[in-house]
């Protein structure tokens, strides 16, 4: 049995940090529930992979993966020298 009370004081500790992960994640993203559904997903499937493996963890992988991509996209509505309306669209 001591195998058995290893594996599950292991699945205990990667619950606390999954635990503690989303806390911080959901304090920045709350408001994204799809998001926030998405990296605990994601996070319960790596974070064992992540701590069986340090470098991992000292590299802030997780912290980097869900850091959500921000794309600034814009429109500029104009009328051109005859008065015909044109449309920029852009983005940042």
């Amino acid at each position: 049995m001591p195998h058995a009370n290893k594996l599950k004081t292991m699945k205990q500790k990667h619950l606390e940090l999954v635990e503690a992960f989303m806390s911080k994640v959901k304090a920045r993203d709350g408001h994204e529930p799809e998001f926030i559904q998405a990296v605990e997903e994601v996070v319960e499937a790596v974070i064992p992979f992540i701590q069986d493996n340090p470098k991992y963890d000292q590299a802030n992988i997780l912290e980097r993966i869900v850091e959500p991509e921000r794309v600034i996209m814009f429109r500029i509505p104009w009328l051109d020298d005859k008065v015909i309306a044109k449309l920029i669209e852009a983005t940042e």
